[in-house]
């Protein structure tokens, strides 16, 4: 089954750590920091994730999720600039590690789907299999369970 991002803001949450997301672990918006699993925090920007034309952008430092060596296996997710120049080769080489597919609840490089992001505490590029759980949750979805939530305690 292939799955689409949603639209909009959304969380990448992980089916085996519960109540987890994807997010980029420093309050900086240094290139290169590393992303890792986090507890969710409603509405934090670190943890709120668009899919813009291929690429993953974080709304806190607006870079993108990307890895040093596409195709390789145990290489850890960060986030990067979407390109360092404008030079064909350097957006080329930019595409192949920062463009992002998601299908089967497994999220993927474009360029390399036999290799997916794993379900770490800090995510890395691993041979692909059958089982994976990403799930992405729109902000308005997230914040309609809030809604309903509140309206149960109320």
């Amino acid at each position: 089954m292939n799955e689409q991002f949603p639209s909009g803001w959304f969380y990448i949450q992980s089916s085996t750590h519960h109540h987890q997301c994807l997010t980029a672990v420093t309050l900086s918006v240094e290139k290169e920091a590393r992303i890792e699993l986090r507890p969710f925090l409603a509405k934090d920007p670190r943890q709120l994730w668009t899919y813009d034309d291929g690429f993953l952008v974080n709304k806190y430092s607006a870079y993108v999720m990307s890895v040093k060596n596409a195709g390789r296996k145990n290489e850890c997710i960060f986030q990067q600039k979407r390109f360092s120049d404008n030079t064909k080769k350097t957006v080329s080489e930019a595409k192949e590690r920062r463009h992002w597919e998601y299908a089967n609840g497994a999220l993927y490089l474009k360029a390399y789907p036999g290799f997916c992001m794993s379900e770490q505490d800090v995510p890395r590029l691993v041979e692909r299999e059958e089982n994976y759980g990403w799930r992405c949750i729109s902000v308005l979805t997230q914040t309609m369970r809030d809604i309903s939530l509140d309206d149960r305690t109320a």
